[in-house]
């Protein structure tokens, strides 16, 4: 039987056979006789405690002699490694023979703010400053996510506090040498340190901006929601209730957003990261992205609903046309909020309309009359939000499709849209008013005449056009493709910002305002000409 007496290494207690702890106190002793540097004997005795424990001995086991022996053959003997010896050779020795595992610490000695990126670095040896770019990279690219994740780390990952620690993060061997060689190294400038209180200050007042513009935008998204007219006829739907309570959950993923941010204001400027704090973090964390995540569930439930009740309630419904209507040789649209589709037919005239029917069954009132040779379509389908009451009961559910012949000209009155095709005809004469637009969807057309209204648009890139004349007025648009001839009339003058805009892939001539002009992309007065084409400056 083995007389067992009691001791303390680094402040933990162990029973320990007499004769391993006359073997631990010489080896002790002999290492305060190389160097009385006192931290780099406690760093040693720090790592004596891990090495026993790696060896299964625990606090308040029993310390052998074999133990102490191991521990010695792992160290190295103080001879080797202190004063004037060879410290790199036993080290060296090591390194080849020995692949160490690396350990995740926060680098607090070359840290910026927590020492997460440099303790990164450092743990894929990699130098930290590209792994800061990249984090800020991410954080940008995340509208600042990353920030989340950077506290949640820095909370998590533990400080590298020892010597055994610094030196575990970057996968070196723990010796007496690379201990020794580490207490040498020098500490952190004042420059560092003064970079550091800066970006702290920095990141603080980010963080306070953070909240104030999530409070911010909290506010503004709720008066709109309020008071705007155009989302009122959501709360008269069968699915406001779903879309009020994703909106609310929307605000309240803001509002702990806000508070989220208040947080990391008040530990960069406190520069104190508690306990307390920390939780606090991560629980308002975790109740944002649920709160946002199910408010982007209700919505898409919400949505889907509302289709459905568009779909149930979206029905054709056949347009009466006037006698004779095949004698028409023009189209006069005067219909806001409808597509008007007119397709040149040899066959028998017929129209049908595409529309959303209020509960009531109410549907726009839409007249096809024939003046003279002029098809005249007239309705409002824009006064059906009035009857109806269903997000996307819009201009792009109201549509009118007629089949009648070819004609010569088209007028578009303000604010209509009219889309126009057939398969070949000699000339063509399009009039838009203001805030119309007319659309030649396909065919081949000799001669194209257009005269364009303020901010109005002619489209007739689908189609086949050989000689152009197009006159325009302010802010309007007109878009070609190839032309042999163009010839374009526009105003010397024009109000402030009010430029008109020719698109064309390419043109043989081109004549503005009867001067020959040379077919490139510029400005001329108050023309924007686009050549896509090949022919640009």
């Amino acid at each position: 039987m083995k007389e067992i007496t009691r001791i303390h290494i680094a402040k933990v207690p162990y029973d320990a056979e007499v004769e391993a702890k006359k073997a631990l106190e010489s080896y002790i002793k002999k290492l305060e006789a190389y160097s009385s540097d006192t931290e780099i004997i406690n760093d040693i005795e720090i790592r004596i405690t891990e090495i026993l424990a790696e060896r299964g001995v625990a606090k308040n086991s029993v310390v052998t002699v074999a133990d102490i022996e191991a521990l010695k053959d792992q160290l190295g003997e103080p001879k080797e490694f202190m004063g004037d010896g060879d410290m790199a050779m036993s080290e060296e020795n090591i390194e080849q023979t020995t692949t160490f595992s690396r350990k995740l610490y926060r680098d607090t000695d070359h840290a910026i703010l927590g020492g997460v990126m440099s303790g990164i670095g450092a743990f894929f040896g990699v130098n930290p400053v590209w792994v800061r770019l990249l984090f800020i990279v991410l954080a940008l690219a995340s509208f600042g996510t990353a920030l989340i994740v950077y506290i949640v780390l820095w909370a998590v990952i533990p400080p590298a506090k020892t010597a055994t620690d610094k030196l575990q993060m970057k996968g070196r061997p723990v010796t007496i040498a690379s201990i020794r060689e580490l207490n040498e190294q020098p500490v952190v400038t004042q420059s560092v340190a003064i970079g550091r209180q800066v970006l702290i200050v920095i990141a603080g007042i980010l963080a306070s901006f953070g909240a104030l513009g999530s409070v911010i935008l909290v506010a503004g998204a709720t008066a709109r929601v309020l008071v705007a007219p155009d989302v009122h006829s959501i709360w008269h739907s069968g699915e406001a209730q779903v879309f009020v309570s994703a909106f609310v959950l929307f605000a309240i993923s803001g509002l702990l957003l806000a508070t989220l941010c208040v947080l990391g204001a008040t530990a960069a400027f406190t520069q104190k990261i508690s306990k307390r704090l920390v939780v606090s973090a991560v629980v308002v964390t975790i109740l944002g992205i649920a709160s946002f995540g199910t408010g982007v569930g209700l919505a898409q439930y919400g949505v889907t609903l509302r289709q459905q009740a568009v779909e149930a309630n979206t029905h054709e419904v056949s347009l009466k046309l006037p006698a004779n209507s095949r004698t028409a040789s023009s189209l006069q649209v005067d219909a806001p909020g409808f597509n008007v589709k007119y397709i040149a037919d040899t066959g028998e005239p017929n129209a049908r309309m595409r529309v959303v029917t209020a509960s009531n069954g109410e549907v726009p009132k839409v007249t096809v009359s024939l003046e003279g040779t002029a098809l005249k379509i007239t309705g409002d389908g824009t006064k059906l939000s009035d009857v109806c009451y269903w997000p996307g009961c819009g201009q792009l559910q109201q549509q009118i499709i007629i089949y009648g012949p070819m004609v010569q000209s088209i007028e578009a009155a303000p604010n209509s849209y009219v889309a126009y095709s057939a398969s070949k005809q000699s000339s063509l004469a399009l009039t838009a008013k203001k805030n119309a637009t007319i659309t030649i969807d396909e065919g081949i057309v000799d001669h194209l005449e257009g005269v364009t209204d303020e901010e109005a648009s002619i489209s007739a890139s689908d189609a086949t056009v050989r000689t152009a004349k197009v006159t325009f007025g302010s802010d309007s648009t007109v878009n070609l493709g190839t032309v042999q001839t163009l010839d374009v009339a526009n105003g010397n003058s024009c109000p402030a910002g009010k430029f008109s805009r020719l698109d064309v892939w390419d043109a043989e001539s081109l004549t503005v305002n009867g001067s020959a002009k040379p077919v490139q992309s510029g400005r001329l007065t108050c023309l924007t000409l686009s050549v896509e084409g090949g022919r640009n400056d």
